[in-house]
């Protein structure tokens, strides 16, 4: 008995070519190679820069000021959060 993959299956229902190809990681490495440096490409990759740099930015200054909060008594133990875990408790 043998085991069929999603790919076997859609070659055999008639599913285009592009489905009827192996997929790792290789090949979908290779096929990005291949796109042109073209504003549709480069735009998503820039979205996803932008936001990484800010969210990253976020964690590190919070990091960075929270012990400065502490110590100033700003914050402290009893400080409540608006979040959801804490509208769930």
């Amino acid at each position: 008995m043998s085991t069929m993959t999603t790919f076997e299956a859609g070659a055999i229902a008639g599913a285009p070519a592009l489905a009827r190809t192996a997929c790792n990681a290789g090949t979908i490495s290779a096929r990005l190679d291949r796109l042109p440096a073209t504003w549709s490409t480069w735009h998503p990759v820039l979205l996803i820069s932008f936001g990484l740099f800010f969210e990253l930015y976020d964690v590190i200054l919070s990091g960075a000021v929270t012990p400065g909060l502490v110590k100033s008594g700003i914050l402290s133990a009893n400080s409540v959060f608006c979040s959801l875990p804490q509208a769930w408790q």
